[in-house]
């Protein structure tokens, strides 16, 4: 098969593959496990192997949001931070002690409304990040002033968005957990087949939505999925990738292969094709593609500004570009006249202008063939905010009207309608001959959930450039109900402005007493209305009252919130339960459940009501959910759940004979058939009797019985279970190399390591290392056997001082974990009065080697890009600053500016709303 030059190949490659996925970078992305699969043969429950990290998903309905793209990665084996792609280590860095080798699988989902909402699974627990905003069972909510999290051992949800929202968000997968809503996998279209078909694969990414560009022939291709061997957006040699069209329309064999082509990342050598039922299957194998690199481009600073019937490129400062090193494309094409026309090298004070319609879409390229890597200076989409909307909702006809100053060519333009069934047309035409102010296009059945684009009927390149200019989706306005202190808080945070008497709040069913009309006239973005303490178990709803059937438009069932304590006591065979914060509940809304049966004692049978402080104790074997949930009527809610007998296995690993032995070490007997190890996904049994391995070598588990398991690599992930039904909870991870021995923290100048593993191990097992050579102090030197918690000071050690801990058992030194000591600095952001660029600052504190620093900078709707700070060779001090462009596709809304030391280490960061330019 022709393989394409590289000079094609940019011009067709789909670069948006680097901002939807959210995978694995360097060594721990080399393993290529591609698959063919049949689809008679995928199993049913594919996705249920992964952990259950699907289950902390809720539907896009429960959230209030519509996901946009979902990527899975599988991080199992990966041991430090630096391993990850930028997204998912920050994702990883935002939650104090959560550390990478603790994670076996990321999803991240990006939504519209912009956010990132997704689930992280592993062997991590007592996780305490951020402030608590509230608990849940076993489940703890908390905010870290940039995401949410609710968290229990082993499981974690986050969200990002202003905060109601993304901790209403982390409360919905909490639920959902629990299987108490729908997931992602239940209602989201093509997800369960993406992710059963790709989910052994290292990254797996779904795209919900190709309107806007994303995709070719987007009008052919509903959604795309994709599983990759290694990180797309980092490999090397060559991968074999495979895809999944999900198709509106049959397209013949030509069309998908192009499709495919310019979806995969790399160089294309090798593509089959499979159909069945509307989705075309592509196996691929491809090369090293050519590689984004803004430091190997000439450091200049190129501007493009529009004129009368053309687009203008200045140098603006900076170094000379070779001309030759420079490809101008508009609307998807390489004209004739080219900068190497007019210039042997492109430097400060030169411009040159192209002659464009109103509406076009332009790329400067710079591409060094050589060296296989290239930088774009400018990639403009003109004329965006030339066009406006207006809807009418019971008329369900949406009208798109040109607002711009200059005549445009309508026969650019491709109106598309989606439906929310999927469903696609071509939507309307602006008409013929020029369009001028108050051209409009109309655009008839719009109903709630469909979406409109306006788009520049041009090929989107050269990788991915930008040709949408409208898109409009047709939903009711957004508000958000919560439950506060002081009662229910309904909240509006639609972008749009609107007349407060549309909107009605209701408490089962009749007006509340307090209305949004009551306090406002018009409501605006963050207006919000309190409604003090209605009763438990009542149903808050607010209806929008403009269309002809009111629409509800947000709703919340006030529940107790409270954090009741569990407590088992091995030793006694006792669970106790303690209130320590919440409101008083009558005891005879409680209901105390144990291994799902109703416990022989209630708490109304100790108490009228349940205060804080109040306490129950109840009976419960090892290994069984003891559960506390109030109910009232139809309402229910869980305040306490507690899996007993966590603690109650232990485990030991001998490199000599490659076993690992777990020992029950609990005081009262047990049901081994209530107890399993899982080893690779499987039950380590194996014999599809569903006799567990406990339950194998055991009648009755009794302290000191044990199981062993031969054969085990040093970074085989082995967990003890709790089976329960069909559902497996995990209880205890191993691996014998430890995943996650030590942290480091920085003290007031001083370095102290401390341990963390989920095992207690021979504390001379470890070596530190300071700079490569061993530290003056070792755990050996303060500890014999190390449990967590267990601190090592390592002293005062200077800024890029890089401190290593080693596992030495066996022979080989393994490293568990690396921390490059940060610089005490701190920094000023300010945002340009254009907003097209930000500045910062050094603002006292320690002085910081250049090449140490970069910027990163995440825009709206994935938006990204981090670049070094810009004065290699010299030192960052007091009054230093650096400046950096947005990344195209920022767009409105938040913008977060973070200064990292040696490529992983947050010194500072700063953050701007987009959307009105307000810090």
């Amino acid at each position: 098969m022709e393989e394409p030059s590289r000079r094609t190949f940019l011009s067709g490659s789909f670069a948006t593959i680097a901002g939807l996925t959210y995978g694995l970078r360097g060594s721990a992305a080399d393993r290529s496990r591609a698959v063919r699969v049949d689809p008679e043969d995928l199993p049913k429950d594919a996705v249920a192997d992964l952990d259950g990290i699907f289950d902390l998903v809720p539907a896009g309905s429960a959230v209030d949001r519509e996901y946009q793209v979902v990527a899975l990665a599988d991080a199992s084996g990966v041991e430090t931070t630096e391993e990850f792609t930028y997204q998912t280590r920050q994702v990883v860095d935002s939650v104090d002690g959560l550390e990478a080798g603790a994670v076996s699988h990321v999803v991240s989902a990006r939504t519209d409304p912009p956010g990132l909402l997704g689930a992280v699974v592993g062997s991590f627990e007592d996780l305490e990040p951020g402030e608590r905003v509230g608990t849940d069972g076993d489940w703890r909510v908390a905010d870290t002033g940039e995401v949410a999290v609710a968290s229990t051992d082993g499981r974690l949800a986050f969200a990002s968005g202003d905060r109601e929202a993304r901790v209403g968000a982390v409360e919905a997968a909490v639920t959902a957990a629990r299987g108490e809503t729908d997931t992602l996998l239940d209602t989201a279209d093509h997800a369960a087949e993406a992710f059963g078909r790709f989910g052994d694969k290292r990254l797996a990414f779904l795209l919900r939505n190709v309107d806007g560009g994303f995709v070719p022939l987007s009008g052919a291709v509903e959604a795309v999925a994709a599983g990759f061997s290694q990180d797309p957006n980092d490999f090397e040699g060559r991968v074999e990738n495979e895809y999944l069209l999900f198709t509106a329309r049959r397209l013949d064999d030509a069309t998908a292969e192009r499709v495919v082509r310019q979806l995969d990342p790399g160089r294309v050598v090798d593509l089959e094709l499979g159909r069945e039922d509307g989705v075309v299957h592509a196996a691929v194998v491809s090369t090293e593609p050519p590689r984004h690199d803004r430091e190997a481009a000439p450091d200049a600073h190129i501007e493009a500004t529009r004129e009368d019937g053309s687009v203008s490129f200045a140098h603006a400062g900076g170094e000379p570009v070779p001309a030759e090193e420079l490809d101008l494309w508009v609307d998807g094409e390489r004209p004739p006249t080219q900068p190497a026309d007019e210039f042997d090298r492109f430097t400060d004070g030169d411009s040159f202008t192209v002659e464009t319609d109103t509406l076009t879409t332009v790329t400067l390229r710079w591409f060094d063939e050589g060296e296989n890597v290239y930088y774009d200076y400018v990639q403009r989409l003109f004329g965006g905010g030339a066009f406006e909307t207006a809807y009418d909702v019971d008329a369900e006809r949406l009208r798109v009207t040109y607002a711009g100053e200059r005549p445009a060519d309508p026969a650019k333009l491709t109106v598309r309608h989606r439906g929310e069934d999927g469903s696609r047309t071509s939507a309307a035409e602006f008409g013929d001959g020029e369009l001028t102010v108050g051209d409009t296009a109309t655009v008839e059945g719009v109903g709630m959930g469909d979406q409109v684009t306006v788009s520049l009927d041009v090929p989107p390149r050269p990788q991915g450039a930008p040709t949408t200019l409208v898109r409009f989706r047709a939903a009711p306005p957004r508000l958000h109900a919560y439950q506060h202190r002081e009662g229910v808080v309904v909240r509006y945070h639609d972008d749009a402005d609107r007349d407060a008497a549309e909107f009605e709040v209701l408490v089962d069913g009749e007006a509340a007493d307090r209305q949004f009309a009551d306090e406002y006239d018009t409501l605006s973005r963050g207006d919000d209305l309190l409604l003090e303490t209605p009763p438990f178990g009542s149903e808050v709803t607010v209806e929008w009252t403009e269309p002809d059937e009111p629409v509800e438009v947000a709703q919340e069932v006030v529940v107790p919130r409270g954090h009741v304590e569990t407590t088992y006591d091995g030793q006694q065979g006792t669970v106790t339960l303690t209130y320590r914060e919440g409101p008083a509940l009558p005891a005879e809304t409680l209901s105390l459940t144990v291994d799902g049966d109703r416990a022989p004692v209630q708490p109304a049978d100790e108490h009228d009501e349940f205060t804080p402080e109040d306490t129950l104790t109840v009976d419960a074997p090892p290994f069984v959910v003891v559960e506390l949930r109030w109910e009232r009527g139809e309402a229910t809610h869980e305040l306490a759940e507690a899996v007993t007998g966590r603690e109650d296995v232990e485990a030991s690993y001998d490199p000599d004979e490659g076993a690992v032995e777990f020992v029950y070490v609990g005081q009262q007997p047990a049901d081994p058939g209530r107890v399993d190890v899982v080893r690779g996904r499987r039950p380590q049994a194996g014999d599809g009797s569903g006799t567990t391995a406990f339950e194998a070598e055991h009648d009755t588990l009794t302290e000191g019985d044990s199981v062993r398991v031969d054969g085990v690599d040093v970074d085989e992930r082995l967990e003890v279970v709790l089976t329960d039904g069909e559902r497996r909870r995990p209880l205890f991870t191993f691996t014998p190399r430890p995943r996650w021995a030590f942290s480091f923290e920085q003290r007031e100048g001083t370095v102290v390591a401390v341990y963390t593993g989920e095992s207690q191990r021979d504390a001379d097992s470890f070596r530190l290392l300071v700079d490569g050579e061993p530290a003056d102090t070792q755990p050996a030197d303060v500890h014999d056997t190390l449990e967590r918690g267990d601190e090592v000071e390592l002293g005062s050690l200077g800024a890029g001082t890089e401190v290593t801990a080693e596992w030495v058992v066996p022979d080989e030194p393994r490293e568990v974990h690396s921390h490059v000591v940060a610089p005490d600095a701190e920094f000023e952001f300010e945002l340009s009065g254009d907003g097209e660029t930000v500045t910062v600052e050094h603002d006292g504190g320690s002085a910081v080697d250049a090449d140490d620093l970069s910027v990163a900078v995440h825009g709206a709707r994935g938006s990204h890009l981090e670049e070094a700070w810009g004065q290699s060779g010299t030192e960052v001090t007091e009054g230093d600053t650096t400046t950096v462009d947005l990344p195209d596709g920022a767009g409105d809304g938040p913008l977060h500016v973070v200064v990292v030391f040696d490529g992983q280490e947050m010194l500072d960061h700063g953050e701007f709303d987009l959307s009105d330019g307000a810090d």
